[in-house]
């Protein structure tokens, strides 16, 4: 029998995790937080299945362009979304979903610790990945001055020179960040102009380290 083991005041909580639900949401980013929320909303037992809280929100710096928030980091906005998920007793499975079958009316979830769970729906939010250059060095210097994420690595480069490449919204993103570590940094892109939005570009021209 699988436990879900909690603690509460000075105890110790355990308890059987329920196996079937009318909904099981894989992905645990903002597309699978919203949908858990409507779930739970509309009186459905409602499961979310996730690698990690957040999904690409752990490597986001600032947000900006959401309604009724000025401006928040991607982890802080994580905690908000998970706050609001909490509201509705939501369960939160960390795990990787390895296998979903049809079986009869049902779908089987299988995890890569080994829980199954049943489910009349499931919905899938997996998310994106990030994309490599596929360029010489980028895996031998990963983690040694090579990076895909700004926020978790951005106090790494404090008074360093660093490029940025791309030229949409999430290199816009990483680069202000950067520049509150960094000494200068660099924008490198195919193209002949920047592709993000005009807000992020008016505030990378007027700030003199880029």
């Amino acid at each position: 029998m699988s436990l879900r083991i909690s603690f509460k005041g000075l105890g110790l909580v355990e308890k059987p995790r329920e196996k079937e639900y009318d909904v099981v949401i894989v992905g645990g980013g903002p597309a699978g937080v919203t949908a858990a929320i409507y779930s739970a909303r509309y009186m459905l037992k409602t499961l979310v299945v996730t690698k990690e809280k957040g999904g690409q929100l752990n490597k986001i710096g600032y947000i900006e362009n959401y309604p009724g928030v000025r401006r928040i980091m991607g982890p802080e906005f994580i905690d908000k979304l998970y706050e609001h998920l909490e509201y509705y007793k939501v369960p939160v499975v960390i795990d990787e979903v390895v296998d979903i079958k049809r079986s009869d009316e049902m779908f089987d979830v299988l995890t890569s610790l080994g829980e199954r769970f049943t489910s009349k729906t499931i919905i899938l939010a997996l998310g994106v990945v990030k994309r490599k250059l596929g360029v010489p060095g980028e895996e031998e210097f990963l983690g040694r001055g090579v990076s895909y994420c700004a926020p978790c690595d951005a106090p790494l480069f404090r008074g360093k020179v660093v490029a940025v490449i791309g030229g949409g919204d999430s290199a816009a993103s990483a680069a202000l960040l950067l520049t509150e570590y960094a000494r200068k940094v660099y924008i490198v892109h195919r193209r002949d102009k920047l592709r993000a939005q005009p807000f992020y570009i008016r505030q990378l021209k007027e700030n003199p380290k880029v």
